[in-house]
């Protein structure tokens, strides 16, 4: 079943989530100089599993990863405007929703 990931209005934030049964911890932060939001995953306990993905439209976040303790599906960027545009600074869990979507899906 798809997720959306909880964002709320700050520069940097993490969000606690569970993915497939397993709590993940999502750290966004907003580039200034490069005008588009990052993306770390780490596990609960802190482990950093992919650190910097760029948070693109349309885009699957985890596509190119094997790392095994990385969730079995992938996380997308949703542009709900089909604007194609990368998501500015307030943008993010609006126009760009993060959606997470299981291996079955």
């Amino acid at each position: 079943m798809a997720i959306e990931i909880p964002i709320i209005n700050a520069s940097s934030f993490i969000e606690d989530v569970v993915i497939d049964n397993v709590v993940y911890s999502l750290h966004f932060k907003w580039n200034g100089r490069a005008k588009s939001w990052l993306l770390d995953l780490s596990t609960q306990d802190g482990e950093l599993l992919v650190a910097g993905l760029k948070i693109l439209p349309s885009w699957e976040l985890l596509e190119i990863y094997t790392n095994t303790k990385l969730p079995p599906g992938n996380i997308f960027v949703l542009d709900t405007e089909n604007t194609d545009v990368v998501p500015g600074r307030f943008e993010l869990g609006g126009r760009a929703k993060i959606i997470y979507f299981t291996e079955d899906e």
